[in-house]
């Protein structure tokens, strides 16, 4: 199986960087995101089938910001389920929550509509890894999922409902919120971690 998932990996390691090369042919532009999407849609199913190893390198891969930074609605829209779902199966071996947050929160201003939903699923399959002692990343994700409820897809509007949850769990827990790693805190007491 390992061999599988590297050969995949490599298969759509080139075709994503013939993707970014390719920038004048509109067919041959066509057939690499065809090549790209189906590379991801095969990663996804070999996911229940993976060694953690590969299910890290295949995580990381998607976690590339000219992945979920893609203009490509099925690219991103797969990149951001694949990891979710990788996230659901619990592969991963060490989850460095808080790093991830902070990865997905710069990568949210590219966010395409058919993305959204997937990236909201990941988001609520990611706060189950966030330790208590990290709980200050939480409100730069509360405004992206109170606007999902007002998505036009049923299933997005679901799963912003389900982080919001997800959210509130996460607090009801208690834990620690660094006040100086929250944007825009006054400065005053903002070496103070603050139970929840």
């Amino acid at each position: 199986m390992s061999k599988t998932c590297n050969k995949v990996v490599h298969m759509l390691n080139e075709a994503h960087k013939k993707l970014s090369a390719a920038n004048a042919h509109e067919r041959t532009i066509n057939e690499q995101r065809a090549t790209v999407a189906s590379m991801q849609d095969i990663l996804i199913l070999l996911i229940p089938y993976l060694s953690s190893s590969d299910t890290q390198t295949d995580f990381n891969l998607c976690l590339k910001p000219d992945i979920l930074g893609n203009r490509d609605n099925g690219i991103q829209k797969r990149a951001y389920k694949l990891m979710g779902k990788i996230l659901v199966a619990e592969k991963l071996e060490n989850v460095d929550a808080e790093a991830l947050f902070e990865k997905l929160d710069q990568q949210s201003d590219n966010v395409l509509a058919a993305a959204k939903k997937d990236r909201l699923m990941l988001l609520k399959a990611l706060f189950a890894h966030l330790p208590s002692s990290s709980l200050h990343v939480i409100p730069s994700f509360i405004p992206e999922a109170v606007l999902g409820t007002k998505e036009p897809s049923e299933k997005a509007r679901v799963a912003s409902f389900d982080l919001i949850v997800a959210m509130g769990y996460k607090m009801k827990e208690g834990g620690v919120v660094k006040r100086a790693k929250l944007d825009g805190m006054d400065e005053d007491n903002a070496s103070e971690g603050l139970p929840l």
